[in-house]
């Protein structure tokens, strides 16, 4: 039973598509015999070293019926169509590369025009963000200081990459514009523009593990934990809660030099004698306003803890070296592929 015929009105439209798809083809000028090759097709059945794309694609569909070896063969054009729309589909990554890299540039440029309308500093570094610790390790990983790094960083992602988690709620709130969810991350009061201290101050406690921020919440006079607090606050010892208040004051000392005017009206509003309390309003979270204004004083009373010496470690024994009695040889740090843990691998 003989095949039935293309349709010509389809026809036209599928050429006159693939036709303009593969004006910017790379291989306009390959023979549609090693075309044909390539895709493990019937071989085109016209000979000739003209017998490229480029010879077809700028007829339209009523000039490529008339023209020598394809007038009366709509099966030789169905087979031209076929051959170029194929080949486009190995042709296609290019472009689509050009457009994912164009649309993660208009992106990046919207974070960008995001940013300076909502008065945030490109340069504002990261690690005074509130960032869990796996996002600013992989940060520091990756050399990635200021906002605008990260910005950056994002527009070079490749686009078929799927995050997760703190990296993925950033990104969307850099893009959108989510003021609340800005405020999460960044000294941003929504509704205003610019940073603020007392929402800078108010980072601290979000950057503290679970159990000694409902320690500290205890040890500061929370009356009532609820039951999940209680279980944290459970977990948390003298020594956590140090350290955690050393993190906090340390955290201030970094990020204050950026504040000095502010800086130097809350100092006068504690000397004062003035309301702590009702200078964390803010926040609006009111865990988050014991802790900063309990660590606050703090701070301000003790300033930033002394920065801690590392101990120096014996260099790594080399192959062929004795080891001391007693004493394992050093393990080899371990690695982590780029983005481990931000997928979830270990």
């Amino acid at each position: 039973m003989p095949a039935t015929p293309p349709d010509p009105a389809k026809q036209a439209a599928d050429w006159n598509k693939v036709r303009q798809q593969f004006a910017k083809s790379l291989m306009v000028d390959t023979k549609l015999t090693s075309l044909a090759q390539n895709l493990e097709m019937s071989d085109w059945p016209i000979k000739g070293p003209e017998e490229t794309p480029s010879k077809y694609i700028e007829m339209d569909y009523d000039e490529l019926t008339k023209a020598p070896g394809l007038m009366g063969f709509p099966d030789r054009i169905q087979t031209l169509i076929t051959l170029l729309r194929e080949t486009s589909a190995f042709d296609d990554p290019f472009g689509e590369m050009t457009e994912h890299v164009e649309a993660a540039a208009a992106k990046d440029d919207a974070m960008v025009k995001n940013l300076a309308r909502a008065g945030v500093p490109l340069d504002y570094p990261l690690r005074l963000m509130a960032l869990s610790a796996d996002i600013r390790k992989f940060c520091d990983t990756e050399k990635l200081l200021t906002l605008g790094d990260f910005v950056t960083f994002s527009q070079k992602m490749a686009q078929n990459i799927v995050v997760g988690g703190e990296f993925r709620t950033l990104l969307n709130a850099l893009a959108h514009t989510d003021e609340k969810a800005m405020a999460g991350f960044l000294p941003f009061r929504p509704g205003a523009k610019g940073l603020h201290l007392p929402e800078a101050l108010g980072l601290g406690p979000r950057r503290l593990r679970p159990a000694d921020f409902a320690g500290l919440l205890k040890k500061y006079g929370k009356k009532a934990l609820s039951p999940e607090q209680e279980k944290e606050a459970a977990r948390a010892t003298k020594d956590s809660l140090h350290r955690a208040e050393d993190e906090l004051r340390a955290f201030y000392g970094e990020i204050t030099p950026r504040f000095e005017p502010a800086l130097a009206e809350l100092r006068k509003l504690v000397k004062d004698g003035g309301n702590l309390e009702r200078y964390f309003v803010v926040l609006q979270d009111a865990d988050r306003e014991l802790i900063a204004a309990k660590a606050t004083l703090l701070f301000l009373k003790e300033g930033a803890p002394a920065p801690v010496t590392k101990p120096t470690t014996p260099e790594a024994a080399k192959p062929g070296t004795p080891v001391a009695a007693g004493k394992p040889a050093p393990e080899p740090p371990k690695k982590s592929g780029l983005f481990g843990w931000l997928f979830g691998k270990k």
